[in-house]
């Protein structure tokens, strides 16, 4: 495939992700393009972010994807994925991404469904820090008896004051 042409439909996959909200990018703005889930598992090669939004898209908005339903019924490798994602003992990774990391994304995305159904202000943002910080953020998360958003919440508002 040319490279042109994937970076182009790896841009398609991002605005769409970014117009649903799913995704925040400061390069591309929203638009409705219609993506299939190999648009997306291309894209995904690229920029892991997609990877790692999928498996919250296939369970709480499969709408996004033009054919999904069709095209996850095809894939035993996804079929597999979303049985994981409910398993207690399943598979540690999925090219390459933590399990966790992508059970905490279908989280988000069900959150945000949630809220956007409720017509509530709420906005998602997917950052890659590194297992240190996230050890550390684990470790206040705990000591303060909160989860990590709020600890998050709490460390900007004490960045404001």
């Amino acid at each position: 495939m040319d490279h042109t042409i994937a970076t182009q439909a790896t841009e398609r996959v991002i605005e769409r992700l970014v117009y649903e909200g799913l995704l925040v990018h400061n390069q591309y703005r929203g638009r409705r393009w219609r993506v299939t889930l190999a648009d997306l598992l291309a894209a995904g090669r690229s920029e892991p972010r997609i990877l790692e939004v999928l498996p919250g898209i296939l369970l709480h908005r499969p709408t996004v994807l033009y054919r999904g339903e069709r095209d996850l019924r095809a894939s035993p490798e996804l079929q597999k994925l979303l049985r994981d994602l409910h398993s207690a003992a399943p598979t540690t990774r999925w090219r390459g991404l933590p399990m966790q990391d992508l059970r905490h994304a279908a989280d988000r995305i069900a959150q945000l469904q949630r809220h956007q159904r409720s017509k509530g202000r709420w906005r998602n943002i997917n950052i890659r820090v590194s297992e240190v910080d996230l050890q550390r953020l684990d470790a206040l998360a705990k000591r303060a008896g909160r989860n990590k958003s709020d600890v998050v919440r709490d460390l900007i508002a004490q960045a404001n004051s």
